[in-house]
């Protein structure tokens, strides 16, 4: 991982739930493919630590005011919904 020292705080969470995001994906994957009970206990385990760290990195997004979330509308659901209903996948 190169670091660069003139990252802002802002990019710096970004890149952390980047990473925290792949973890609990990779996590995920291994728990799927896991035949111990011990093992898949240890890896449930780091999973919902990735949650709790990616929450508290929402958090902190949140405290900044760098969230970009919105309410959802019903009208932007319907349009979601329609894209999706007459989408071709070929």
């Amino acid at each position: 991982m190169v670091f660069n020292k003139y990252l802002t705080e802002r990019e710096l969470l970004s890149d952390l739930m980047t990473s925290e995001k792949e973890l609990s994906n990779l996590y995920n994957d291994a728990l799927t493919k896991s035949c111990s009970p011990l093992l898949k206990q240890t890896l449930s385990q780091c999973f919902f630590n990735t949650l709790d760290i990616q929450s508290s990195i929402h958090h902190a997004n949140n405290i900044r005011g760098w969230n970009n979330a919105r309410k959802t509308t019903e009208k932007d659901i319907s349009n979601i919904v329609r894209h999706f209903k007459y989408k071709k996948y070929y």
